[in-house]
């Protein structure tokens, strides 16, 4: 079950998977409550964020598909559609990545709870994990620079995990559609030319960024003297719509 983790290169949910099993079935699960007004008035996800997902969902997808597998869509509530597909495919577990925020840890418990296989959850979204910093929980510095200041010093990243060659599953008869706008609830974006940068999903156009951020540009390098900028694209990396979707 792909969630804040679409991509094929580290990740890690997914390698777990194939780690410990034969036959491995990506899913994406558009869930209606994203798009749902809340009791406040808010939508959570409007016509940029909703493109940007499409667009990565779709590169995932295309890259499954260029290593001989597939990817399953589905709209609807998870809680549904997860037992079913276990039913569906006799699956023996079900493998996704472990969030944080409130309304993504309850829906996990409510995952949980109606599964008949077991459902393991794989940390995967910090450059330092949990047990590579180099002290316990509760001594963790306060203060964001004094943390950062000692695992540089004493902590460990662990090496990245290369994609997969392949991503063996068992046939699939409906791979399902990537719902449109309108079926999502959302108009169709306008693009602003005063954009300084135009967005792209996907974890293909994201690698793209990282070079140009990195090695294309260097402009890495002048971050200090940029960082306050705002005006024009590469005052900063602008990686944080990739990062926050695990592109």
């Amino acid at each position: 079950w792909l969630r804040q983790d679409l991509r094929l290169h580290d990740n890690l949910v997914l390698k777990a998977a194939l780690d410990h099993h034969d036959s491995v079935i990506p899913v994406f699960i558009f869930d209606p409550k994203y798009w749902r007004e809340d009791k406040f008035g808010h939508i959570s996800t409007g016509s940029f964020r909703t493109k940007f997902i499409r667009e990565t969902v779709q590169d995932l997808r295309d890259n499954l598909q260029r290593i001989g597998s597939e990817l399953l869509v589905r709209h609807g509530n998870p809680v549904a559609i997860l037992p079913e597909l276990v039913r569906q495919f006799e699956a023996e577990a079900v493998y996704s990545s472990q969030e944080v925020a409130t309304r993504e840890v309850r829906i996990e418990q409510q995952v949980k709870e109606v599964l008949s296989v077991p459902y393991r959850r794989i940390w995967h979204a910090s450059l330092y994990h949990p047990e590579d910093v180099p002290f316990e929980p509760e001594q963790a510095p306060d203060v964001y620079t004094n943390f950062r200041k000692k695992v540089e010093k004493y902590g460990t990243i662990q090496e990245p995990v290369p994609a997969p060659s392949e991503v063996p599953m068992p046939p699939v008869d409906d791979p399902g559609a990537i719902p449109g706008y309108e079926e999502l609830g959302v108009n169709p974006p306008e693009a602003d030319e005063r954009a300084v940068l135009h967005f792209e999903g996907g974890e293909n156009p994201a690698l793209e960024r990282v070079d140009h951020y990195f090695w294309a540009t260097h402009n890495l390098a002048q971050y200090k003297q940029t960082r306050n900028g705002l005006i024009g694209p590469d005052y900063s990396s602008k990686f944080s719509a990739w990062l926050n979707i695990g592109a």
